[in-house]
């Protein structure tokens, strides 16, 4: 849980406000903004938690696949890799669109962040076309597959994934 303290953090000071030997009204709002952009925003590890999240599903689609295969035979194992593949492909690209822009302010990050996840949707269909049209699939096993990699994004948050300045 993060608590903002309004003392604690830097004054920003907007253009039209004249010092005049008088202390500045704190832009509480702006003030977190600002807070907020240079300590998350700007980190060098940004990509650090959807690059990990993306690992994580091509190693869960990996599983999936040697376990499926000896079961299920070469179909459904390669179906759960391909549905993984996606998935952390998918992961990877929203992640460098939204924390790769180096959004200069919350509005910025925001539209950035709905932009990446339309984009992320039509690469999703678009993969998912491709492979239903070019390989056999066993659509159990793919469905399957794709949600539990989905899964991961609440296993992160419930572990607390979090990325460190620095």
């Amino acid at each position: 849980q993060v608590i903002y303290n309004p003392a604690t953090l830097p004054v920003h000071v907007e253009k039209n406000q004249r010092l005049n030997g008088q202390i500045p009204q704190l832009n509480t709002s702006r003030t977190q903004e600002l807070y907020l952009v240079d300590r998350f925003l700007k980190s060098p590890r940004i990509n650090a938690v959807p690059d990990r999240i993306a690992l994580i599903q091509i190693g869960l689609a990996l599983c999936a696949g040697a376990l499926l295969l000896p079961a299920l035979g070469r179909v459904a194992a390669l179906s759960a890799v391909l549905a993984g593949g996606i998935s952390a492909l998918s992961t990877w690209y929203t992640g460098r669109k939204v924390f790769g822009s180096r959004a200069k302010s919350a509005q910025q990050f925001v539209r950035n962040l709905y932009l990446a996840h339309f984009m992320k949707l039509l690469l999703v269909i678009a993969l998912f076309c491709i492979v239903f049209a070019t390989v056999p699939v066993n659509f159990p096993v793919f469905v399957t597959t794709y949600a539990a990699t989905l899964a991961v994004y609440a296993w992160a948050l419930a572990a607390g994934m979090r990325t460190r300045r620095g």
